[in-house]
């Protein structure tokens, strides 16, 4: 059974009743979609979205992402002018002409590296030495339509868009992607292998469905300006 109900901070939210064990909130663009056990009932389900309105208003995706004083990251925040004589990114400021959209969006994408630069390469190397799976080279780079990726060679990538996840979701990533060292599909074996070095990394891998990847503004939602 299927509900839908309109809210003043976050719009309308789409619940669903469902076999499941948990509610389950997610995005779908900028749509929120909320499932949840049968057994629990609309009411029960509803409470969960109101205590969780403002994690939803950090987290839903927004068509129109570009605004003075955005925080980007963990520690950058954005800040834009109709002029802007110093341009680029001093300790956590990210100073730019609020009318060159490309220009902001390359400096949101480089701040988004010096963090993930800082956060994700000792968690990485922690993690593949305890493992014992050594990959050929880490790369971070922003990636729009995933969290993380391991080729033939051996090299591993992770989006820099992870700084804003909670570290239990990274390291769930990267251990997905170290296990693909061995097994460069989604065999049985490599989700035994996953799953020995983390218990809960599938419980951990629904949460990570319920964060939007789109977190950096792209050239297309960017065309629409304030």
């Amino acid at each position: 059974m299927t509900y839908q109900k309109t809210y003043p901070k976050i719009g309308t939210v789409t619940y669903c009743a469902r076999k499941q064990k948990r509610i389950r909130l997610s995005f779908q663009d900028s749509s929120i979609r909320v499932s949840y056990p049968s057994r629990l009932g609309f009411k029960r389900a509803e409470v969960f979205v109101q205590s969780k309105i403002d994690w939803i208003l950090e987290h839903k995706p927004n068509n129109n992402l570009i605004r003075d004083q955005i925080k980007i990251g963990q520690y950058h925040k954005l800040y834009l002018q109709d002029s802007c004589l110093n341009v680029g990114i001093f300790k956590r400021q990210i100073c730019a002409p609020k009318q060159n959209i490309e220009l902001i969006e390359k400096l949101i994408k480089q701040a988004l590296k010096i963090e993930a630069e800082i956060l994700l390469k000792p968690l990485f190397n922690n993690l593949s030495q305890k493992l014992q799976l050594p990959a050929t080279r880490l790369r971070i780079k922003y990636m729009k339509s995933q969290w993380g990726s391991c080729n033939h060679r051996g090299v591993i990538s992770l989006n820099s868009a992870l700084v804003y996840l909670p570290k239990r979701i990274i390291e769930a990533v990267i251990i997905h992607e170290l296990c693909h060292l061995k097994f460069l599909n989604h065999s049985s074996d490599f989700w035994q292998l996953v799953i020995k070095h983390q218990p809960n990394h599938l419980a951990l891998r629904q949460e990570l469905k319920t964060y939007p990847i789109h977190l950096v503004i792209t050239k297309k939602s960017s065309k629409n300006k304030n």
